[in-house]
């Protein structure tokens, strides 16, 4: 038989007192006597007393959980930063709500609307490649539900966000091609409605720039999904133009994985006929053969910098506090592998 839980007024009837006496004796509120705090604090220990964390919610209106909206489970990036998020979230008593967007703004939309009617302390969201109008989010930071952007975000809202440095990790990775003695880069750049995508191809621009190169629009490309295939289809378009690159700088890691495939599968050798950068350093980058280069992206950090900033919103808002919105900057890293390193 299962039995019901110890509560506040149980002791309180076993000790002839006040629940709220219980109560304050249990919070060690210096106006309840040292011996009757001795008292209430034996008395639980004896009946293992658990406070009700679903009461303690309603009282102060939290849930003690938080949600985060990221475009795909399973993608090497946005599994990293959700490690992170689990991990720092778990480190405060935070429970984690985790929603797919698929990649898909209407999904997003939907997703963001139905946060806002549950009852969650804080949103994490990374936006989905399809997403150009934030009107859905703006509905958010309007009714002061505290939020914070992670790695996809915009500056047409006003709200904190947690990035790395996009437009420098491009520009590095493009330097790169060119010391390598590539001069027709491609570029395969997403949305520029979001900030990693313009950052990049802005870095692509002016890393062309600095070594006197022309850009060329026919070597600029527009991906929307980030997955392999697309990469393909990508890859099959951009080597049956007139114009073809010697080397192909990407957006994500699982686009240019696609382009690597479509090479070997045609006879196009890798470095020496096409060198290749990525984003993010997924697991795949350093198993393929070639391996390729690919900007690092600290992701697990990323995450849990983002629920430290979520949890201050929290806290400020409960205080009725109101916080000038922080964008925060992580450092990427260039990691050099055979794909963009022509053999001699």
């Amino acid at each position: 038989m299962k039995h019901r839980p110890i509560t506040l007024k149980d002791m309180a009837l076993k000790l002839n007192t006040s629940v709220a006496t219980v109560s304050r004796a249990l919070k060690e509120k210096p106006d309840i006597s040292q011996e009757m705090r001795t008292k209430v604090k034996s008395l639980a220990a004896e009946l293992n007393y658990q406070p009700n964390p679903v009461a303690l919610n309603l009282k102060y209106h939290k849930t003690q959980t938080i949600a985060i909206v990221i475009p795909k489970v399973v993608h090497f990036m946005f599994s990293t930063m959700l490690s992170g998020i689990l991990e720092e979230a778990e480190r405060y008593g935070y429970n984690v709500l985790i929603c797919e967007s698929n990649q898909k703004y209407d999904r997003e939309v939907r997703i963001v609307n139905d946060l806002m009617k549950g009852r969650v302390d804080g949103i994490i969201i990374c936006f989905s490649n399809q997403t150009r109008n934030f009107a859905h989010v703006e509905q958010v930071l309007n009714s002061a539900i505290p939020l914070v952007m992670l790695d996809k975000s915009t500056d047409m809202l006003s709200a904190d966000q947690v990035v790395v440095d996009d437009y420098e990790g491009a520009y590095q990775a493009v330097i790169h091609l060119l010391e390598q003695g590539y001069k027709n880069i491609a570029h395969i750049n997403g949305n520029e409605s979001l900030h990693h995508s313009a950052a990049r191809k802005s870095g692509y621009l002016d890393a062309l720039s600095a070594y006197g190169i022309p850009f060329k629009k026919e070597l600029l490309f527009l991906a929307e999904d980030f997955t392999i295939e697309e990469g393909q289809l990508v890859a099959k378009e951009m080597f049956s133009q007139k114009i073809k690159p010697d080397a192909v700088f990407s957006i994500s890691d699982e686009i240019l994985i696609g382009i690597h495939q479509y090479c070997k599968s045609n006879n196009i050798d890798i470095p020496n006929d096409v060198g290749m950068v990525g984003f993010s350093d997924s697991t795949f980058a350093s198993i393929i053969e070639p391996s390729l280069s690919s900007v690092y992206q600290p992701g697990r950090e990323m995450g849990k910098l983002a629920v430290e900033r979520l949890l201050t919103l929290i806290k400020a808002e409960e205080d009725d506090m109101v916080l000038i919105p922080e964008t925060y900057v992580l450092k990427t890293k260039l990691i050099i592998r055979n794909s963009s390193i022509k053999k001699m």
